[in-house]
């Protein structure tokens, strides 16, 4: 402990007086092959992702690709090598997973081909760090990082051990009962030239209250499901204001995601939650029991355009947010209000989209109310689907 203590004195004098300046750190999906030096046998290196079918024990969907470095011209492989290669998937096995994943049931596996043309599999941290050799540029060692699921680097120092990076981490309670703070972490970790994480420690950690005095839209979440993987910038135009979003929104969210949905590598959705301004509800609804919410959700979700994993994520949620000894009022907000009060511009446009937003409110006892018409959406080409809502507060008026 003293000896770890001492290095951290050392270097912050070091950096001190040498006037060593931060430098920043992108995410892992916009650097190029050139910014990786790969050890001079191995001519091509892929990592893969995929979710994994539980019951069936097979890749879900799509196989993503987090990396695809070579270095020679790819048309100098064999056709059928590379067709070899494309067709490899992760093995379903967390036993045997490279990267501590942060989504659930993801397996991501590394694929080589060496100067004899042979394809490896790579299944250990290790065996990455092999192909790389010495980590000698910033693009390495945020890949270090990211195998050992530490996301969200924003900069970082040229050190004597290697590289100093400092990362960013936002936590936001469970907005059952609403919002009350939001906590900022700020850690700093030291990369080392053999690709060892070195002490990491926390360097900051503040919470922030956030009390919104104005109606809460609650954990409204973005599903973007492009057809190959693509950036995409997404912007929001509030009549309100934005209280919490993972990733940070800044002026936007520019991100990278993969026709599985996932985004940056680790995101299944783009979450946010923001205060209105204003509130109109249509005149259409359904009255709804707390303890008959489940079949409500798994009865009218799919109809709204929800699929399977919409649904579960939308049923996780909603379903710990209310009462089940309450008797709701249901509503659904229209298009329209949407439009006027929480705007998405998404570049490039998708090719549908769907928001499901709803409102609930406690009510005494049921009235008569008018069940919606609905039309179930087609999910055609870049597909958007977006779910959220927001509870009426108490003394709330219409």
């Amino acid at each position: 402990m003293v000896r770890w203590i001492l290095i951290w004195i050392i270097l912050l004098i070091s950096e001190v007086a040498g006037g060593v300046t931060w430098h920043p750190l992108s995410p892992l999906h916009r650097y190029s092959a050139s910014d990786f030096h790969l050890r001079g046998d191995v001519g091509l290196f892929q990592l893969k992702s995929c979710q994994i079918d539980l019951k069936r024990q097979k890749c879900e969907g799509r196989v993503s690709t987090v990396l695809d470095i070579t270095t020679q011209p790819r048309q100098s492989f064999p056709h059928t090598l590379l067709e070899h290669l494309h067709q490899l998937t992760p093995k379903p096995s967390p036993q045997n997973n490279i990267r501590a994943s942060l989504l659930p049931h993801h397996v991501t596996h590394g694929f080589s081909i060496d100067s004899q043309q042979v394809v490896w599999r790579l299944n250990e941290i290790k065996d990455i760090l092999a192909l790389l050799g010495t980590i000698d540029t910033p693009a390495e060692a945020q890949l270090v990082l990211w195998l050992h699921g530490k996301a969200n680097t924003t900069r970082y120092r040229k050190v004597k051990q290697g590289y100093m990076i400092q990362r960013e981490e936002q936590r936001y309670p469970p907005c059952i009962g609403g919002i009350d703070y939001e906590e900022r972490l700020v850690y700093q970790s030291i990369v080392s030239p053999q690709g060892r994480i070195l002490k990491e420690r926390l360097i900051q950690h503040t919470k922030t209250p956030i009390k919104p005095h104005k109606p809460l839209m609650r954990k409204p979440a973005i599903y973007l499901y492009p057809t190959d993987t693509t950036t995409i910038d997404v912007t929001l135009t509030l009549n309100g204001s934005l209280v919490t979003s993972i990733p940070p929104y800044h002026e936007g969210w520019h991100v990278s995601v993969e026709s599985n949905g996932t985004i940056n590598g680790k995101y299944d959705y783009l979450f946010y939650e923001n205060t209105l301004n204003t509130i109109t509800l249509p005149d259409e609804g359904w009255i709804v029991a707390g303890e008959e919410l489940e079949a409500w959700c798994d009865h009218y979700l799919p109809l709204m355009g929800l699929n399977a994993r919409e649904r579960k994520d939308f049923k996780a949620y909603w379903l710990k947010a209310l009462d089940p000894h309450t008797l709701y009022e249901i509503k659904r907000f229209s298009e329209a209000f949407l439009q006027q009060t929480m705007q998405l511009t998404v570049t490039p446009t998708p090719d549908s989209m769907v928001r499901v937003l709803l409102n609930f409110k406690a009510i005494p006892a049921p009235y008569p109310l008018t069940t919606p018409t609905l039309h179930t959406p087609q999910r055609i080409g870049f597909h958007l689907l977006e779910w959220g809502g927001r509870i009426t507060p108490k003394g709330e008026q219409p």
